[in-house]
This record gives structure tokens, C-alpha cells and sequence, in this order.
């Protein structure tokens, strides 16, 4: 009896709500006060808020993103999916912005006692060398392709290996080969050196995967690094190459095209790793035919993009 009329009483549902959230008392004070007990409180809140008189209203700043998020999740099956805005400045402050998110985001994710493998890439670069110092434990990195053209820069997988685990003060492997021979049985000489076949094994077994996104165009660090020639690009075009991942190139269905690339090249090939988590991490407006092809193979299982590519993803479909 007195349970019932003590949730029918309206005027002492106000009183408790206003108590506890305009005049910030704790659920025990209000039940000192009111002379009610803290269970009693406590179902009159929540009979408030399924009568509609209490309302709470969480301002939430990332609404956009979330709902996008949501959104990739479910249209690509994709685990996990961050989407960053990196504001409307000078395309280089957007782009640091955006590789700091990611830094932050990746280092909550990246798993403990894990084999972590790296792409080359100006993107994964600088998420690199943004990624916070902190005592990981017992991670591994490793570059999962060749090195790029012949002269030092800090975009190679083997660099980006080596800035990570001094981030995370681990250890990390080197792939002493170049990503793209002269031919196919040269290829064929490399992968057979001991060194190299290790490093090769133990990107196929990597617990993590990032990986960015090359276009096929010479705008693509592959191509600006001499790694391919102008016969290269104007193969994978006819072919119908729309993106590249590590030495994997893409048509616009998300379908793996086999080229002669491939068969000279010395890498981590993309394909659907049951027990490794592919993360791909991309930004810029001219990524968005690539990322959507890339999304419609179904290879990656965590997505990392900027706002602005998500909502020009979202706008062509």
C-alpha cells in the first residue's frame, strides 16, 4: 500500500528529482531529509524518468561522429570504427590533428603482449610519431613491406617499426628487402634468404595489422619513391586498379586484381586474416573511391578515418 502511493505522489517526485539534481544532494541525503529510505529514492528517480518528469539530456559534442560511426559499423561489418574531425584549418593542421586522434585512439586499442604489424606510409608515419610514450607491454613490431626507392625517409615500414617500439620501449624486426624487384625470379631469390622469409612469416601471423591506403596515381608515395615506374601505373589503370593496400591492388568491386606487380614485390599480401586485426587508418578527400573499394572486400576489421572522408564515403554511395 504505502509503496504504491509513494510513486503515485507526483509532488513528492518533483521534490526528489529537484533535490537531488538542481540541488546536487546525494540519494542518502535526500532519504535524511525526506525521511524515506534509499531504496525508496531510488525507484522514485527511476519512476520519474519513465513518467517523463525527470529528463536527462547528455550534451554530447561527438554526436556526429558516433552516429557515423554507427553507421560504417554496420554498412561494412566492420568492428571497430573511429571517426575523427580534424576541423576546417590549413590542410597540414587537419592532418596533424587528424594522426593525433589516432595515435591516442590506436594506443587504447593496441592489445598487450601482441605482434604488431606496420605498412609504409605518410599517414602511419605520423600516427607514429605521435604515438604516446608509454611502457606497453612486451609488443613486437613488424614491417610488413620492402623498403621504398633507395634513398632514407622516415615512411618506410621499417622506420615506422622502429619509431613504435621506441615508443613503447619494445622490440621490432627489419625487412631487409626492397618491396618491388626487377623481376619475378629475383623476387623469388629474396624471399628465399632466411632473414627475410622470418620476417615475412611473422607478418602473416601479426596479431594487429595498420595499414593506409595508396593510390594509383602518381601522387602515390610508391610511385614519388621510385618503387614503381610509368608502365607500372599504366598497367594496374587498365587493369582497373582503383587502390592499393601494402602490394594488394584493388578494382572498384573490393576484388583483388592479379598483376605482375605483385609476383616482384616483397610484402604482406591483403587478404582476409581470420586472427589478425587489419586497422586502417586513412584521410584526405582523394582516398575515397580507394577506402570504399577497400571497404566493399570486406578485408579490414577496424576503420580509422576523418570526418570529412566519412561524409564524402556516405555522399557518393
Amino acid at each position: 500500500g504505502k509503496f504504491m502511493s509513494i510513486l503515485d505522489n507526483t509532488r513528492l517526485m518533483v521534490k526528489v528529482c529537484k533535490l537531488c539534481y538542481e540541488e546536487n544532494m546525494s540519494q542518502a541525503e535526500v532519504s535524511e531529509k525526506l525521511h524515506i529510505s534509499k531504496p525508496q529514492v531510488s525507484r522514485i528517480i527511476n519512476a520519474a524518468r519513465e513518467k517523463g518528469i525527470l529528463n536527462i539530456y547528455i550534451s554530447n559534442p561527438f554526436a556526429e561522429e558516433l552516429e557515423l560511426e554507427k553507421i560504417f559499423m554496420e554498412k561494412y561489418g566492420l568492428d571497430q570504427v573511429f571517426i575523427a574531425d580534424a576541423g576546417d584549418g590549413p590542410s597540414e593542421t587537419q592532418f596533424t590533428s587528424f594522426t593525433r586522434q589516432c595515435a591516442q585512439q590506436l594506443e587504447s586499442i593496441m592489445p598487450d603482449n601482441a605482434n604488431i604489424g606496420v605498412m609504409s606510409g605518410k599517414t602511419i608515419s605520423a600516427v607514429a610519431k605521435q604515438f604516446p610514450s608509454a611502457r606497453k607491454k612486451h609488443l613486437h613490431f613488424i614491417p610488413l613491406v620492402g623498403a621504398m626507392g633507395n634513398s632514407g625517409n622516415d615512411w618506410n615500414a621499417n622506420s615506422i617499426a622502429r619509431i613504435l617500439a621506441f615508443k613503447t620501449d619494445s622490440s621490432y624486426s627489419v625487412l631487409n628487402a626492397p618491396v618491388l624487384t626487377q623481376s619475378q625470379k629475383a623476387r623469388d631469390y629474396f624471399v628465399q634468404e632466411p632473414d627475410i622469409a622470418s620476417v615475412l612469416k611473422e607478418g602473416e601471423r601479426c596479431d594487429m595489422a595498420l595499414v593506409g591506403i595508396g593510390q594509383i596515381s602518381t601522387h602515390s608515395t610508391a610511385y614519388l619513391s621510385g618503387a614503381y615506374q610509368d608502365e607500372d601505373l599504366a598497367a594496374l589503370e587498365e587493369a582497373g586498379a582503383v587502390a592499393s593496400v601494402s602490394i594488394s591492388y584493388i578494382d572498384k568491386n573490393g576484388s583483388i586484381i592479379e598483376t605482375s606487380l605483385s609476383n616482384r614485390s616483397i610484402a604482406w599480401p591483403l587478404k582476409k586474416y581470420p586472427k589478425t586485426n587489419v586497422v586502417l587508418i586513412a584521410t584526405g578527400l582523394s582516398k575515397a573511391e580507394g577506402l570504399k573499394a577497400v571497404l566493399k572486400g570486406g578485408y579490414i576489421n577496424t576503420l580509422m578515418i576523418s570526418l570529412k572522408l566519412a561524409k564524402a564515403i556516405l555522399e557518393t554511395e
